[in-house]
C-alpha cells in the first residue's frame, strides 16, 4: 500500500494494489482525513484484456463495410464504445442498443467524427443504453459514409 499526501492539510491517501497470479491486478484508493471516518477503498482501475461485444443496430443502421463493428466493453466503473457505423439519414435518428446497466447515469453528448468528408455528427448515449445520432455539421454532408464512434464514459 502507498500512503501519499492529500489535497487537504493532515489527510493522506491510500492507494491499495491487489495483485495475485491468477487474477487482474486492481487498484483501490481512499481518502483517510486527520479526523474522522476515513471511508471505504474505491476500485480506480482494473488491469486486464476488455471482453468486446458487438452492439445492437437499430433502425437499419449497418456496421461500416471495412471490418470495425460497433462494439462496447466495461471495466472498472468505465464503458469503453469503438466502431464505424453507417447511420441513417435523419434527426434524430436511434441507431443503437447497449444493456442499460452499462449506460451512464445520464445521457452522455460527444460529437464524433465523420467519414467521406471532414466534419462531426453528434451522438448521445441515454441512461436506457439507446445511442442516438442527431446533427451533422459536414463540409459536404452528402459526402458522408458513416461514423466513427470512439467513446469512453463512467457507467451508473
Amino acid at each position: 500500500m502507498d500512503v501519499l499526501p492529500s489535497d487537504k492539510p493532515g489527510s493522506v491517501r491510500q492507494v491499495l494494489w491487489r495483485n495475485s497470479a491468477n487474477r487482474d491486478v486492481v487498484i483501490y484508493i481512499r481518502v483517510v482525513p486527520a479526523v474522522g471516518d476515513p471511508g471505504d477503498f474505491v476500485e480506480i482501475m482494473t488491469s486486464g484484456r476488455k471482453v468486446w461485444r458487438r452492439s445492437t443496430l437499430i433502425n437499419g443502421t449497418r456496421n461500416s463495410p471495412v471490418n470495425d463493428p460497433l462494439m462496447y466493453a466495461s471495466q472498472a466503473g468505465l464503458l469503453f464504445m469503438k466502431g464505424r457505423v453507417d447511420i441513417p439519414k435523419g434527426d434524430p435518428v436511434d441507431f443503437a442498443r447497449i444493456p442499460s446497466e452499462l449506460a451512464p447515469e445520464f445521457n452522455w453528448w460527444v460529437n464524433c467524427a465523420v467519414a467521406g468528408t471532414t466534419g462531426d455528427r453528434k451522438i448521445v448515449v441515454r441512461d436506457n443504453g439507446i445511442l442516438s445520432a442527431s446533427g451533422l455539421i459536414a463540409n459536404l454532408p452528402d459526402n458522408v459514409t458513416s461514423v466513427y464512434v470512439n467513446l469512453v464514459m463512467p457507467m451508473k
